[in-house]
């Protein structure tokens, strides 16, 4: 497990209430790595093996998990640079000291946009509305299955009556889908959403799945 010592079970010790957002995390590489494409990074890693590099916030992170889903799809050997958080891990790729990265696309949509980073593809199935001419991972042929949403939510302690579970989710609901709400967070790549109790319960379900079976593959651990 990624929390050998964790003291709670994620899944039995709360009660799901809604969904709020949805976010992609982005394939950037330094503008001085001659490629322009998933594809072509991918071949470039499986030349060169060892030698790229990609930082992430921490080990057991998503940005670093994000990383270790790349190498599987991509079969290539690619050095993972674990940081103390991820204005470091961040700094040091702006810097040039990093090949890649696959971090949250907020982190990055001002830089791209400036130019001073290039984005690969987002890792969500679909495109952000903020980078509209970025394409998504699954795009890529060998990469189809590839998908990463982070999402966010609010979960109450397990034994919550139902009535305060449907009174909060109504709540959130008027907030999340408010027009200002909306517009404000999609400048950001970020997409506010709302959901049931029994789909965000769900979610997480299939979430937690998919990434032991990264944990496992990988060997990650935080730290």
């Amino acid at each position: 497990p990624l929390y050998p010592t964790l003291r709670y079970d994620p899944q039995r010790s709360f009660a799901p209430v809604s969904m709020t957002n949805l976010t992609s995390n982005l394939l950037v590489v330094n503008p001085d790595l001659k490629v322009n494409s998933v594809a072509e990074l991918a071949e470039l890693a499986r030349r060169r093996p060892g030698e790229l590099t990609f930082s992430s916030s921490g080990n057991g992170t998503t940005s670093h998990l994000a990383g270790e889903m790349f190498k599987t799809a991509a079969h290539a050997d690619i050095r993972h640079i674990p940081y103390k958080g991820t204005s470091g891990a961040i700094n040091d790729f702006l810097a040039g000291r990093i090949s890649m990265m696959i971090d949250t696309s907020s982190n990055f949509i001002e830089q791209v946009r400036q130019g001073k980073v290039r984005a690969l593809a987002v890792t969500s199935r679909q495109r952000l509305a903020a980078l509209p001419d970025v394409p998504s991972m699954s795009e890529t042929p060998g990469f189809e299955d590839y998908e990463v949403s982070l999402w966010s939510g609010v979960l109450a302690p397990a034994d919550t009556p139902r009535p305060v579970i449907d009174r909060l989710n109504a709540d959130i609901k008027a907030v999340m889908t408010s027009p200002r709400m909306v517009e404000r967070m999609a400048g950001y790549g970020i997409q506010t959403t709302h959901s049931t109790p029994e789909a965000f319960a769900e979610r997480i379900r299939v979430d937690t799945a998919k990434w032991a079976r990264i944990i496992e593959q990988s060997g990650a651990r935080a730290d």
